[in-house]
């Protein structure tokens, strides 16, 4: 079943539980942190871990069955502006996030059993920024204009762009280690 690609409702949900439980799963085997999954029913994160003190860190999952990139909205992100007199968009800035803080996990869930699940490892500010920086890439390729979709906010991220952030379980340990 991991193998097939999962497009929606019931599967979509899958992919995103089992990424969340192998974070947890990874959290609590490599660091002996306590991580609990909220499934999707808190909006803005989807894992608290906590150490032995008390020091906690929340936690937003991204996971995909094998594909080779996220998708997701880019006015999330950015803010964007659409002029339909000449079908182009430009990006004035970055939107205000909640909390840039907040550890993103992005979790690669292997195709087949002969290779391992991949995590990705930031914070939404740094995501934000592989954003604006692929969004503006792509913008300026095709001179402001979508080609297929003008006014479309759609991207997605690959990948490579996150390959810097492999692993990078550092980032949560820091972020959960006991301050004296």
């Amino acid at each position: 079943m991991m193998g097939e690609p999962m497009a929606t409702g019931r599967s979509n949900k899958l992919v995103g539980q089992v990424g969340e439980f192998l974070v947890c799963a990874e959290l609590g085997r490599r660091f002996g942190l306590i991580a609990t999954p909220f499934s999707g029913n808190v909006p803005g994160y989807d894992i608290i871990a906590t150490n032995e003190g008390g020091a906690s860190k929340l936690i937003q999952v991204k996971a995909n069955n094998g594909g080779e990139t996220w998708q997701l909205s880019g006015d999330k992100y950015l803010d964007i502006r659409f002029d339909p007199k000449t079908n182009r968009q430009t990006i004035d800035g970055r939107t205000r996030l909640p909390d840039p803080d907040t550890i993103c996990v992005f979790v690669w869930l292997s195709p087949n059993r002969e290779k391992a699940d991949r995590f990705f490892i930031l914070t939404r500010r740094e995501f934000q920024k592989i954003v604006h920086e692929h969004y503006t890439a792509n913008l300026e390729r095709h001179g402001g204009r979508r080609p297929k979709a003008p006014e479309s906010r759609h991207t997605a991220i690959r990948i490579a762009e996150l390959g810097r952030f492999e692993d990078n379980w550092q980032l949560i340990t820091d972020a959960t280690r006991p301050k004296n």
